[in-house]
């Protein structure tokens, strides 16, 4: 039977565009940012936390409230990646008006921040959670499992899962190891004064992402290609095209 991940790639964009037509490694990259935002109303004390960027929003607000919200902040994140607090969200007075008042609830969930009439991202917090931790409720305060990581380690993250991922899909090349450090110090570059993700490589060629406490091994694998892929698909949505962020040699 064709294995999920193949049927992924060949139906789902964020997938299909993984396939590079060498082994040669990246040319140039421009930082994926990530577009998928999920948005909790007033959390409780103990939940279970996934991957990805939370934010706490008053539960009055409506669909088409949340709409107008997410498409602000996902522009923001696009334009101002470094340093996204300090950029206005452009929505409604009325919006942002809704969203005044609020406090920092966890370090796990961001919220926003109301001054001189305008609404501010408070913090983009983006959540990682390690592939071995049991997936049970938590005290948000004090969490069992989950880190918190930024925003530009988090692109750093994206752009090292995709190519490596995309570096195991078909065949196992003999220089593999060679590709991984070099398109490695390229995406780091994106970002030098963050020193996250990092890229290991053994004596025996094996290849490891690290991310805090979180290590993916043997992108060849099946359960690190489905890891990479649960983890991708927490930040961006099923309609990005990786390969419009990276160009193969």
């Amino acid at each position: 039977m064709e294995s999920l991940n193949r049927i992924a790639e060949r139906l789902v964009p964020l997938f299909s565009g993984l396939r590079r037509s060498n082994n040669l490694g990246l040319r140039a990259i421009r930082p994926i940012v990530p577009n998928r935002i999920k948005f909790i109303y007033t959390p409780m004390t103990h939940q279970i936390i996934y991957p990805g960027i939370y934010f706490v929003i008053p539960n009055e607000l409506m669909l088409s409230d949340m709409a107008l919200l997410e498409a602000a902040i996902l522009k923001v994140l696009e334009e101002h990646p470094t340093e996204p607090e300090k950029h206005k969200l452009n929505v409604p007075i009325a919006l942002a008006r809704k969203l005044s008042g609020q406090e920092e609830c966890s370090s796990l969930f961001n919220t926003f921040q109301f001054k001189h009439n305008k609404i501010f991202l408070r913090s983009v917090n983006c959540v990682w959670v390690s592939p071995d931790c049991p997936l049970v409720p938590t005290n948000i305060n004090n969490p069992a499992y989950g880190e918190v990581h930024s925003l530009g380690a988090t692109i750093k993250m994206l752009l090292n899962l995709s190519a490596l991922l995309s570096l195991h899909l078909d065949v196992n090349y003999d220089n593999r190891e060679l590709v991984a450090r070099r398109d490695g110090k390229m995406i780091a570059s994106l970002f030098p004064e963050v020193i996250e993700p990092t890229i290991e490589i053994s004596i025996c060629g094996e290849i490891s992402l690290h991310l805090g406490s979180i290590v993916i091994q043997e992108f060849s694998g099946k359960e690190a290609v489905n890891i990479t892929q649960a983890l991708l698909y927490s930040f961006l949505n099923v309609n990005t095209d990786l390969s419009d962020y990276m160009e193969w040699r």
